[in-house]
C-alpha cells in the first residue's frame, strides 16, 4: 500500500496531469487498451512522488470508469429501430429476447433525463409484442419464427415493467402455466442416463420435449412477477431448478449428470437459476453452493451474457463482490467490434443498474391484487404437452 507523507498536498500543476494522465488511459480504454481495474489505475498515480494522493481522485477515476454506461447505452440506442425494436444483430430481423432485454437494461440505467425516452420506446416495443402474440397467449420468438415460443416469459417482464397491457400480461401467464417440458416415467429405460428427477416438470425451450434449466428460470421469474409465486407450478419449478443444481455447485444448461459423470456448472444458467430461487425466497444448500461457485468464477468471466446473469444471481441474494463493477466494465470493453449485439449490451446495462432487480422481482401486494383480479384467485389447470 503506498501511503502519502505528513503536511504534503499534491500541487495544481500534479492534480491537473493526474486528470490529463487518467483521461488519455480511459481513453485508450475506448479503443480496446484500458487498464483492468481503478486499483491499477490509481497506483499507476500513486507512484509519482507529486500524485501521491491517490485518493484524491478516486471519485475523478470512478466517474472516467463509469463512462462505460453511458457509452454502452449510447451504443444500445444506436442500434434501435424506428419501431424501437432489436434483433440479434446489426441488419437481422427483429426478435423478442433482444427487445425485451436492451429495453430493461436501458430502463434500468436511465435517469430522470432519459426516463421519458427511455419509456416511450419501450413502450412502442411492448406493443409490438402484444401485437404479435398468439390467441393462446405465448410469444414467437420472431414473427417469422413462429414457433417455438419461449420468449412469451421474457415479453411478460417487460410488459410488467410498464403500466398497462393486463390482458396481454394475463394471456401470457396462462399460457405459461400450461405449459409443461416432456417428462419420462421412472422405468423408461433412458431415465437410467440421466442423473436427476425425470417426472419434475418444468418449462422447455421447445413444446413437446424435456425442462431446461433456463427456460424454467425464466419462466418462474415471469409468474412470480405476476403475483404467482404460490402456484404449484412454481412449486415444480423450484423443485426441478434445485434438482438439477450439482454437487460442486452451480448449474449447467439442463442435465447434472450424463453416462454418470457429473457436468460443468456454467455461470449464465447458474445465475439466471439464483434469479428465480431468489424471487421465490427459496433458499437452500443448492444456492448457496451456486453463489459459492460464481464468487469464485466471475472473477475470469467477461463474456457479456454469461457474466451479467452471473452478477444478477449473486445481487439477487445480496452476495456480489464490489469487483463486479469492474468486471462489467472491462466485459463491455473487451465488446469491441461485437457492440452490435443488443442482448450482450441489455444485460449489461441490467447487471449493472441498481434499480434491475425492481423489474425483475414481485411487486408483492400490488401484484397480489393483480393476480387476484386477472385469475379470480383460483390459479390455472396446467395442460400436459406430450410428443
Amino acid at each position: 500500500m503506498v501511503t502519502a507523507p505528513e503536511n504534503r498536498s499534491p500541487s495544481k500543476g500534479a492534480m491537473r496531469t493526474t486528470c490529463y494522465i487518467t483521461r488519455f488511459i480511459v481513453n485508450l480504454g475506448h479503443d480496446g487498451a484500458r487498464s483492468n481495474s481503478r486499483s491499477q489505475i490509481a497506483l499507476l498515480f500513486a507512484v509519482q512522488a507529486d500524485l501521491c494522493f491517490f485518493w484524491e481522485i478516486t471519485k475523478e477515476v470512478d466517474r472516467l470508469l463509469n463512462d462505460w454506461i453511458e457509452h454502452a447505452r449510447g451504443d444500445l440506442l444506436g442500434l434501435n429501430r424506428p419501431e424501437s425494436i432489436y434483433a440479434y444483430k446489426k441488419g437481422a430481423r427483429p426478435s423478442v429476447e433482444p427487445s425485451v432485454l436492451a429495453w430493461l437494461g436501458l430502463l434500468a440505467s436511465g435517469d430522470e433525463r432519459s426516463a421519458a425516452a427511455d419509456r416511450a420506446g419501450a413502450l412502442k416495443a411492448a406493443n409490438w409484442m402484444e401485437a404479435i402474440q398468439h390467441a393462446d397467449g405465448s410469444l414467437p420468438v420472431a414473427p417469422e419464427i413462429q414457433n417455438p415460443a419461449w420468449t412469451t416469459s421474457h415479453a411478460t417482464l417487460l410488459w410488467s415493467a410498464l403500466s398497462g397491457f393486463d390482458v396481454a400480461r394475463h394471456r401470457a401467464a396462462n399460457r405459461l402455466l400450461r405449459t409443461e417440458g416432456r417428462i419420462l416415467p421412472r422405468n423408461d429405460p433412458a431415465a437410467a442416463l440421466f442423473g436427476h428427477d425425470v417426472t419434475a416438470v418444468g418449462w422447455p425451450w421447445v413444446e413437446g420435449t424435456h425442462s431446461w434449466v433456463e427456460p424454467t428460470a425464466m419462466a418462474i421469474l415471469a409468474l412470480c412477477r405476476e403475483g404467482l409465486a404460490s402456484h404449484s407450478r412454481v412449486d415444480a419449478g423450484i423443485h426441478l431448478l434445485l434438482d438439477r443444481s450439482l454437487k460442486r455447485g452451480g448449474w449447467n444448461f439442463g442435465n447434472s449428470v450424463v453416462f454418470g459423470r457429473e457436468l460443468r456448472p456454467q455461470p449464465g444458467p447458474s445465475g439466471l437459476a439464483l434469479l428465480a430461487l431468489a424471487a421465490r425466497r427459496a433458499d437452500s444448500p443448492e444456492c448457496r453452493r451456486g453463489i459459492d461457485y460464481l464468487r469464485a468464477t466471475l472473477g475470469e468471466i467477461r463474456t457479456c451474457v454469461s457474466l451479467s446473469w452471473g452478477v444478477l444471481g449473486l445481487r439477487a441474494w445480496d452476495a456480489c463482490p464490489r469487483e463486479a463493477e469492474s468486471w462489467l466494465a472491462e466485459s463491455y470493453q473487451r465488446y469491441g467490434v461485437r457492440r452490435d449485439q443488443a442482448v450482450g449490451l441489455g444485460l449489461l446495462l441490467l447487471a449493472a443498474a441498481e434499480p434491475s432487480l425492481e423489474l425483475l422481482f414481485p411487486r408483492n401486494e400490488t401484484m397480489t391484487r393483480d393476480r387476484d383480479r386477472l385469475h379470480g384467485g383460483a390459479p390455472a389447470q396446467p395442460e400436459r404437452t406430450t410428443s
